[in-house]
């Protein structure tokens, strides 16, 4: 199987894949007013992710509990926690995200989302903001996701990685934009973080950087012009990022 029959099969999977019924147990929080909260300091915000496994080679401890793991990351950069919900790749869970519903910050559903369906059965499970993939999704869909999940009161993160994909992205009307340095097509990182805050720097929306980030390469040069950024498998493996980035002063 190709890196990108994993993408396309995700997204099968998630159009036949069964909505557990559950029952959203608070209110919506904004991500949008955290990152504001802490850039208002001066200081980048950070989205903690918490993951099983992915199709890019990370493995976790099974036995590891998505709430007891996020609940230890408490730090005044934190944002909001981000959980994976695909369940065959990723290892994730509608269930995992409902757990978390009592850790006092937004939580982002981390998942291939193209259906409203999805988006409805993510608010169900406690999510304040989806994640939607504007390289796998054309236009149109991205607009109606946009606006169900408004109707919902979530916030949207629109992730891209193609420069070509960010006229969409502008004209979108998310509330946070999220440039992935990791190619999904090929599984392999391509950043351009350059490129992408020269052309996003008029936008009026938070823009976040994901994917491979860590201690060793945290530098202004990366990360000036971003309001915030996720961070998953570093910290998952143990990387003090949260005195790394005290230490350079970002």
């Amino acid at each position: 199987m190709t890196d990108m029959s994993v993408v396309d099969e995700i997204y099968r999977l998630n159009r036949e894949r069964r909505k557990d019924s559950m029952e959203r147990a608070r209110g919506v929080r904004s991500m949008v007013s955290e990152i504001s909260r802490i850039n208002s300091r001066g200081k980048i915000g950070i989205i903690v992710e918490f993951k099983r496994r992915s199709p890019s080679g990370f493995s976790l401890a099974r036995d590891t509990k998505p709430y007891q793991y996020l609940s230890n990351m408490r730090n005044e950069r934190v944002v909001g926690y981000s959980v994976l919900t695909e369940e065959r790749y990723f290892g994730g869970s509608f269930r995992d995200l409902q757990e978390c519903q009592g850790l006092g910050k937004p939580l982002l559903a981390k998942d291939f989302i193209a259906t409203v369906d999805m988006i409805d059965a993510e608010y169900s499970a406690g999510a304040d903001v989806i994640l939607l993939i504007a390289d796998f999704l054309p236009d149109a869909r991205i607009r109606e996701l946009v606006s169900h999940a408004h109707s919902d009161g979530m916030e949207v993160l629109l992730e891209f990685h193609e420069i070509s994909r960010i006229p969409s992205v502008r004209s979108a009307g998310a509330d946070m934009v999220g440039y992935n340095r990791r190619d999904l097509r090929t599984m392999s990182m391509d950043p351009h973080e350059g490129e992408v805050v020269s052309r996003l720097l008029d936008m009026d929306c938070p823009v976040v950087l994901e994917s491979g980030i860590s201690s060793s390469n945290l530098s202004s040069s990366i990360l000036d012009g971003f309001n915030a950024i996720l961070v998953g498998t570093s910290l998952l493996n143990g990387d003090d990022l949260f005195s790394a980035l005290e230490a350079v002063g970002i």
